[in-house]
């Protein structure tokens, strides 16, 4: 890599045959690092046959907004909760019939995802 001009970089990329390709690219002024740190939290019982739980580490003190959404196996929303601040929240499983679903967890300003697997059963 090579630098042209101030933030404008020229890269260079030679295969084993020697073939090149080169891309350039730019990037806006720099003003400092921001670091994200990774959402932290429990599901628990998973699997179940009662509710299941949700505790995120930190989350009223961050002040992190998520957004948690549950998909069924064939990839369709079924179920949101939206707007999430506080650290604890329960799936409530007479929302849900038996079987494997999947969560996704959205962290509102940042737009970073987690997502699982979760599993209800009947007793």
């Amino acid at each position: 890599m090579q630098i042209n001009d101030s933030l404008k970089y020229k890269l260079t990329v030679t295969d084993k045959f020697g073939c090149n390709d080169i891309d350039s690219f730019s990037l806006g002024e720099l003003t400092g690092i921001t670091t994200i740190e990774k959402l932290q939290f429990k599901i628990f019982p998973n699997p179940s046959n009662e509710n299941i739980n949700i505790e995120f580490n930190g989350l009223e003190i961050q002040k992190i907004n998520l957004n948690v959404f549950i998909y069924n196996s064939l990839g369709e929303k079924i179920y949101c909760l939206e707007n999430i601040s506080s650290e604890k929240t329960v799936l409530n499983k007479s929302d849900f019939l038996s079987g494997i679903y999947f969560y996704e967890i959205i962290e509102i300003q940042s737009g970073n995802k987690t997502m699982g697997k979760l599993v209800f059963f009947d007793k």
